[in-house]
């Protein structure tokens, strides 16, 4: 016969598709948390055309070093053509300045495409886009709720700023 603190750690504490959260007392508010499945496709990996870079921003061919070159930037073609010749420049000179010994063995030292000042300030934008808000210029098109707000400036003002 089977204890039951044995039953409930053979049945699991949480419902199908959830995982126990570490930390957690059973059955307490917040101890299973959902399972969250990341669905990777290969196939639409191997699809992809990936091309290196130089720090010129040359697309130089296939994504493999040749004997001499240093470390590759590599992306999908599409994306290095989308960012054009001083981005792709950009980001080869920010690939071989964390990772400059061309003939380090071991993990690769993953390095991103944007700066993140460049990668907040492109998420800030996308988010004032979606919003409605803001026009083309970055300017606010609707008053603020709050009439008290700091943050509340007229147009007028924030184009006297900038220049």
């Amino acid at each position: 016969m089977i204890t039951f603190k044995q039953f409930l750690d053979e049945k699991s504490r949480c419902w199908p598709g959830y995982k126990p959260t570490a930390g957690k007392t059973p059955y307490s508010p917040g101890s299973c948390k959902k399972e969250e499945f990341v669905i990777e496709d290969l196939r639409q990996w191997f699809k992809q055309k990936w091309v290196r870079m130089d720090t010129k921003g040359n697309i130089k061919g296939d994504c493999a070093r040749e004997p001499g070159e240093g470390k590759p930037k590599c992306l999908p073609q599409s994306k290095a053509q989308s960012l054009g010749k001083e981005g792709r420049a950009k980001a080869a000179q920010r690939k071989r300045r964390e990772d400059p010994n061309p003939e380090r063995v071991g993990k690769a030292i993953n390095v991103r495409t944007e700066s993140a000042a460049a990668a907040i300030a492109a998420a800030i934008a996308i988010s004032k886009k979606k919003s409605g808000n803001y026009d083309s210029e970055g300017f606010r098109k609707t008053k603020y709720k709050n009439p008290d707000s700091p943050l509340r400036k007229s147009n007028a003002e924030r184009k006297r700023e900038q220049k």
